[in-house]
């Protein structure tokens, strides 16, 4: 078995053909145009192959959001939606929603967290201490409880065979 790791622009790098497996994960929600990526990566599928895609979906991080946070990726997908990109002749095997939420002891903790994966659910919106100051109270009296302060994630998948 062979793997090979494409860098670039997923919209115009140059993709082989023929292969048994497209994957991919926490790419098609950075794009403008998913339905031209998922063309791309379904035509270079050959018959019989898989297509393996996850994402982050529609619902991704309420906290930050209904804090203001504006820092989102373009094009958050459901798993029906995913399997909706598909060109005909592809079977979906299955396709939905994950949500998880995580605790954390503090607001800063979360914040941390971010950093730490190199997320941006808050780029931007903290320019000052006292920003930073007046966000994380609002996270820990809008959100805190028993268990800490939560950051929700949604991711979505969609898994689907060529033919």
């Amino acid at each position: 078995m062979a793997a090979d790791y494409l860098p670039g622009d997923v919209a115009a790098v140059a993709l082989p053909g023929a292969v048994d497996l497209a994957a991919s994960a926490s790419m098609i929600q950075w794009v403008a145009d998913p339905g031209l990526v998922m063309a791309r990566l379904c035509a270079a599928v050959a018959p019989g192959g898989w297509l393996a895609i996850s994402s982050f979906a529609p619902g991704h991080f309420p906290e930050l959001r209904g804090l203001g946070s504006r820092a989102a990726a373009p094009s958050y997908l459901s798993g029906a939606q995913l399997a909706a990109l598909l060109p005909p002749g592809w079977r979906v095997r299955g396709a939905g929603e994950w949500r998880i939420v995580l605790h954390f002891p503090s607001a800063l903790e979360v914040l941390r967290h971010l950093r730490a994966t190199g997320v941006n659910g808050c780029a931007g919106q903290i320019r000052s201490p006292g920003a930073l100051r007046d966000f994380l109270a609002r996270y820990e009296a809008g959100h805190g409880g028993a268990r800490g302060v939560p950051l929700t994630y949604v991711a979505s998948w969609l898994v689907a065979r060529k033919g």
